[in-house]
Order: structure tokens, then C-alpha cells, then sequence
């Protein structure tokens, strides 16, 4: 079951057409004797307008949850800062990317 839902976002492009297999998909699930599967099938239910705009739109939120993890990570190596500017200005220096190359 999971490998047939995955197989819906890898290969349909029309909306149209991605509609009716999710469709058909949760008949089966809903139908299935898994409880998690069931309950998946329900999470897909609850968020039918943003799981289809994916088919219209081909975004997904994967951009800002990796910045989101960098972000986490400068908050995890300092421990705390004293003030947001800091946080702030050190958020900026990760995301730049920038290296420098100080004399030794």
C-alpha cells in the first residue's frame, strides 16, 4: 500500500488523474484491517487541499525545512547567545556559506 501511494507522486503529473488514484487508494486503505494505515488514510483526508495542490504546483515544503535544520543547528553549537542580534547575525554567516581564509 505505501509503495502503490508513492508510485501516485512519482509518476501522475495531470491533477485530474492523481485525484481519482488517491481516491482509489484510500477505498483501500479505508477498507484495509491495518490501523495505521487507516489512520494515514484519514491524515490524507484531513489535508486533501494541500496534498492535491502539490499536483498543481509540484512544491513541497523540503527548501525551508533544511534551512530550518541549519537554523537549528547554529542554535544547538552556541549553547544560548546573549541577545537575537547575535543569533541573528550568526544565522546570516551560516546561510552565506562563507569561508575565510585568515593568516595564521
Amino acid at each position: 500500500m505505501k509503495l502503490v501511494f508513492q508510485d501516485i507522486y512519482r509518476t501522475i503529473r495531470d491533477p485530474q488523474e492523481a485525484e481519482l488514484a488517491i481516491k482509489k487508494w484510500l477505498s483501500w486503505a479505508v477498507r484495509s484491517r491495518l490501523e495505521p494505515v487507516k489512520e494515514f488514510a484519514q491524515m490524507v483526508k484531513n489535508h486533501w487541499d494541500g496534498i492535491m495542490r502539490y499536483f498543481t504546483s509540484r512544491l513541497t515544503t523540503g527548501a525551508m525545512e533544511g534551512i530550518n535544520s541549519r537554523i537549528q543547528e547554529v542554535k544547538r553549537r552556541a549553547r544560548g547567545f546573549k541577545n537575537i542580534d547575535n543569533f541573528i547575525a550568526m544565522i546570516y554567516l551560516e546561510a552565506a556559506n562563507l569561508h575565510f581564509d585568515f593568516p595564521i
